[in-house]
């Protein structure tokens, strides 16, 4: 079996089965598809599908390719029994060359199964709890390779994920609503203080300084008429018909434009909206709420409200990420029910600056706002590394986030300053305060322009020889390409992959995955790339991949421990790099590193994959450097030894500061306790550096300290060999790397070296950049006085 050739088109295949699903009573047609796709794709005589019962402990056979299909929804297996069972109950694939003369198998002869002889079978979890096993059977005795077993797994996922979005769907036309005579009263009008120089405060997302005119979009567009002698049935059910009907074709336009905007990966979460479209038991419960002699916006108004109460409520990740797509669809099909056509982009219609105030920002509304009069965004939802955040950061739009019920004291046409350096909205200014405002633009502009000089050449750091000092980007989507290139990015020091993985309703191929490494590899030409393999777990949850729920995720089974313990998809991951690699510079990081076995372990799966690459003739790149993540203080401790065994460190300095100083910075009752200049830090980062050093290998930063520049001068003087950060830092940071005297900075490394506290060290910092003619960089320092 060659499954390199069919794993191209796999898993697409299955979730593409997702579309046919329109009602509860499609799932059974859609299940039989599956197993004779899986079985086609593993190129086996039968696939047989169970799906678990969790209160009786039974698994009930409920689609078969190859069995007696007369036995489906018909014959239980209790957990335990039968090579079936024992799947289930051990949570692992069972593979016998011969099932027949198997201990463990139990035969049920109506079925078929004495013509078969081979068997397999994965169990499919989801969210950590069994769902069912997907089993295969050959008619010719054979052995199951590993290759063989890792292929089913990986089937299995997208499987999952299929499973569980026709529960979805079938969930819909379960959602029960309120009769006319349970409607609830509408809410009393609420009487606006007016707000004068007044500040409120949320959270920094996207820097910057900007003001304009409010403007608030309404997500409650859909509004409630009143039911006259004009009402006919027909005519609003036709309506509503019209009306997704429109929405389904905005929402493929709406794509084709994100593409454009943003990429192919944020792009693709309009998939989710077309899936949802094209659920008729959706429209089917607001055609009902319509009999009921409801006007069809009041019908779509019933349903969804009670589906986001419901959705609201649930525990599931993956149903809580639907509630958003949701709310966004609702609002796209009152705009065509209202107005006859979309109204999106009339909501973000502006002539003038302007600040947006969205309670819920889609992809779409993004795509929809004109960035010549948009000049900020503010939200009571979302924090520096939402959704949101990202979105508008691609876009280069300040933002303030999660202001919560402050939206409260907003009103339309309020002049608003947005201050994304302090996380502060500035209500109806005084004069004075936009004045004071003004000004600092004007100081930031200057300054920002200044560090425009020579920022795409590179620069040279050392106290005696001058050596070369790479600046490079932090990517976590092709979006961001353009403004690495831009800002004068020797590189892309850190490219997060796990993006694509967040975004998508399903897993990544192979196809897709080399698609998107070769696409960076050829925007960024002859610059070097490092590719971080997946780091998702702990605050990265990934529905489709059935993570198990953790009491403490960020302690648990994230980046490296998940890609060893799920080889199957490291492997594609790694084939996919290492494809798009030829003739390219790239490295490759592992994240998340504690122990040299880890280490080891990753090392044996590269040569494996490539080892598979060679023997199937595919190109690769020789002599890939391999680095790990210096995230753990464990890794701290052992850096010596760590560093012989691979060829680059990068510290990432976002963990390692919440591990070693046990504080989770997005908990506002402790986060003024993550201090990135405490003395532990800063010597957890000299040992590093030294113990790479010894070991002759290179270090270098990639966390949010590398765009600091009172740190980034401590960690030249500690010797550092490079440092990675955000796109719009790079400027700033090439012009403080240049100026930086070699002998003051070791100096100021070794005083730093002796203090007791992380105020002390930066104020021994703040004291240097003042005698050194640095006073650029201490612009931000009184940047929000206004706001105090």
């Amino acid at each position: 079996m060659k499954v390199h050739q069919v794993n191209k088109d796999a898993l697409f295949s299955i979730m593409d089965l997702g579309s046919l699903i329109h009602t509860p009573e499609d799932l059974e047609k859609v299940l039989c598809f599956l197993v004779e796709k899986v079985a086609s794709m593993m190129t086996t005589d039968a696939c047989s599908l169970y799906l678990y019962n969790a209160p009786t402990e039974t698994l009930t056979l409920t689609a078969t390719h190859g069995l007696n299909t007369n036995l489906c929804g018909k014959l239980s297996v209790q957990s335990g029994v039968g090579l079936v069972g024992k799947t289930i109950k051990l949570l692992k694939p069972i593979s016998v060359a011969d099932a027949r003369k198997s201990s463990k198998n139990f035969e049920v002869k109506e079925l078929g199964e004495s013509l078969y002889t081979s068997y397999l079978s994965v169990p499919l979890v989801y969210n950590g709890s069994p769902i069912g096993v997907i089993a295969v059977q050959n008619k010719k005795m054979k052995k199951f390779t590993q290759k063989e077993i890792d292929f089913l797994i990986t089937l299995s996922i997208p499987a999952v994920s299929l499973i569980e979005k026709a529960k979805f769907i079938g969930a819909i036309g379960s959602v029960q609503t309120q009769s006319n005579d349970a409607k609830q009263k509408a809410q009393e009008a609420v009487t606006y203080e007016y707000l004068k120089d007044h500040f409120i405060r949320g959270i920094p997302a996207v820097p910057g300084i900007t003001m304009g005119r409010l403007k608030i979009i309404s997500q409650k567009n859909v509004k409630k008429q009143s039911i006259d002698e004009d009402f006919v049935l027909e005519e609003e059910v036709h309506n509503l018909e019209e009306a997704f009907r429109h929405v389904n074709e905005e929402i493929k336009e709406t794509k084709k434009q994100a593409e454009t905007k943003f990429g192919p990966d944020e792009a693709s979460i309009f998939e989710a909206y077309l899936l949802f479209l094209n659920s008729t038991s959706f429209q089917q419960q607001i055609i009902q709420e319509i009999k009921n002699k409801n006007t069809a916006v009041d019908a779509l108004d019933h349903v969804v409200t009670k589906y986001m109460d419901r959705m609201a409520m649930a525990q599931d990740e993956y149903l809580k990420e639907r509630a958003y797509d949701i709310q966004d669809i609702a609002r796209k099909i009152g705009d065509h029910l209202l107005y006859g056509k979309s109204n999106q982009e009339k909501l973000f219609e502006t002539d003038e600056d302007t600040i947006f105030l969205n309670e819920f920002w889609s992809i779409s509304d993004f795509v929809n706002i004109d960035l010549s009069k948009t000049k900020g965004i503010i939200s009571p939802n979302g924090g520096a590394s939402s959704h949101i955040a990202i979105l508008a950061d691609t876009l280069n739009l300040t933002s303030v986030l999660g202001i919560g019920s402050a939206v409260s004291q907003l009103r339309e046409g309020d002049y608003i300053i947005v201050d994304g350096f302090t996380g502060t909205v500035i209500v109806n200014p005084t004069t004075a305060t936009i004045n004071n405002y003004k000004n600092e633009i004007t100081i930031l502009e200057k300054r920002n322009k200044l560090f425009q000089t020579d920022r795409e050449k590179r620069v040279k750091v050392g106290l005696k020889s001058k050596k070369i000092f790479p600046i490079g980007a932090n990517l976590g989507m092709v979006a961001h390409v353009n403004a690495t290139i831009e800002s004068g990015a020797d590189m892309v020091g850190l490219y997060r992959t796990e993006f694509p993985f967040l975004i998508r309703q399903h897993l990544p191929t192979e196809e897709e995955q080399y698609a998107i490494y070769s696409r960076i590899l050829e925007l960024m030409g002859e610059q070097e790339v490092v590719f971080r393999t997946l780091d998702i777990g702990g605050d990265k949850y990934v529905p489709y991949l059935n993570l198990p729920k953790e009491s403490n995720p960020a302690l648990g089974w994230r980046a490296v421990r998940f890609s060893l313990e799920r080889k199957d998809l490291f492997r594609i991951q790694l084939r996919a790099i290492l494809r798009a690699s030829a003739n390219k510079k790239i490295k490759i990081l592992i994240p998340m590193i504690s122990c040299i076995e880890q280490i080891l372990e990753v090392k044996e799966v590269i040569e494996s994959v490539k080892k598979e690459l060679t023997d199937e003739s595919v190109k690769f790149a020789n002599n890939i450097p391999l680095g790990i993540m210096i995230e753990v203080p464990a890794a701290v401790e052992i850096a010596d030894k760590l560093a012989k065994e691979v060829d680059f460190f990068s510290i990432g300095t976002n963990d390692l500061v919440q591990y070693c100083l046990a504080v989770d910075r997005t908990n506002p009752l402790v986060a003024g306790l993550y201090d990135t200049y405490h003395p532990a830090i800063i010597k957890m980062i000299r040992r590093t550096i030294l113990g790479a050093h010894k070991a002759g290998i290179t270090v270098q930063v990639c966390g949010d300290i590398a765009s600091n520049p009172f740190l980034v001068t401590l960690l030249i003087g500690m010797g550092i060999d490079g440092l990675s950060m955000i796109p719009r830092a790079i400027p700033q940071i090439k012009y403080l790397a240049r100026r930086i005297n070699s002998a003051s900075v070791d100096k100021l490394t070794k005083r730093c070296l002796r203090m007791k506290s992380g105020s002390a060290i930066k104020n021994e910092i703040t004291r240097y950049f003042e005698e050194n003619d640095l006073q650029e960089f201490l612009i931000e320092k009184n940047i929000g006085s206004n706001a105090e």
